[in-house]
């Protein structure tokens, strides 16, 4: 073996072993501190449970859940987040309250909603099924409940 070959294979060694010890010489990430995470898990958590109690509150609005099972879970997931907050509040970690945002266009899509069933309910005064009896709109052609043919 010539002297260059030696150099070359010893350059070549040099290069692999830098490079397979690059991991160890570069500096460790920083871990998240566990107050940090704790904060976070502590405001996931509060999260979760206001969206368990806009949940909650739209079922017993809708008839889904009964007024004393309705009351129960209202109370324990007001319980739980309690004791969040008195965690966050112990902390000194409660974000400030943002501001309750009421845009404009709920506020159209709400109207627009209202105005439908009312014009849903004006349909259905009056119109009958002559074979069922069954309220049926004005604009159908077909009971909806017995497939008769509406006049």
């Amino acid at each position: 073996m010539t002297i260059s070959a030696i150099f070359i294979l010893l350059a070549i060694l040099l290069l692999v072993a830098l490079y397979i010890s690059r991991p160890f010489l570069e500096k460790a990430p920083q871990k998240a501190t566990p107050h940090k995470e704790g904060q976070s898990s502590l405001l996931a958590e509060r999260e979760r449970l206001l969206s368990a109690i806009e949940e909650l509150d739209f079922d017993h609005e809708l008839g889904k859940v009964t007024e004393e099972e309705y009351a129960h879970r209202r109370q324990a997931l007001l319980e739980d987040g309690a004791s969040i907050l008195q965690q966050l509040e112990e902390k000194g970690e409660l974000p400030a309250e943002q501001p309750a945002q009421t845009p404009q266009a709920t506020d159209d899509l709400e109207a627009l909603i209202a105005a439908r069933r009312n014009e849903i309910r004006g349909e259905r005064e009056g119109a009958f099924c002559t074979k069922c009896g069954q309220a049926v709109q004005t604009s159908d052609k077909f009971c909806p409940h017995c497939g008769e043919e509406l006049r």
